[in-house]
């Protein structure tokens, strides 16, 4: 997603984690909360959002948020630990 304000602008990537699973799909992250509710899963979720800000073309972020998602490492087992 970019946004655009005055002379910048920001590239956001967000995704969710749903029932241990992650997805970019809002869709497929309801359906994986109506089968976690269905079958006793666990109901514990998460939005994950990053950003970075860019003065020409959205590329120039790109490079920012690889390399900050790459530094994340894996998420999944985090969000397991601290979901109640």
């Amino acid at each position: 997603m970019r946004l655009l304000a005055h002379d910048k602008g920001r590239m956001v990537r967000s995704w969710y984690w749903v029932d241990g699973r992650f997805t970019a799909d809002g869709r497929l992250a309801k359906l994986l909360q109506l089968k976690a509710a269905l079958t006793g899963s666990s109901r514990a979720m998460a939005i994950v959002a990053v950003a970075a800000d860019y003065r020409e073309t959205p590329d120039e972020s790109q490079a920012t948020l690889d390399q900050f998602v790459a530094d994340l490492g894996p998420l999944g087992p985090w969000l397991a630990s601290v979901a109640p």
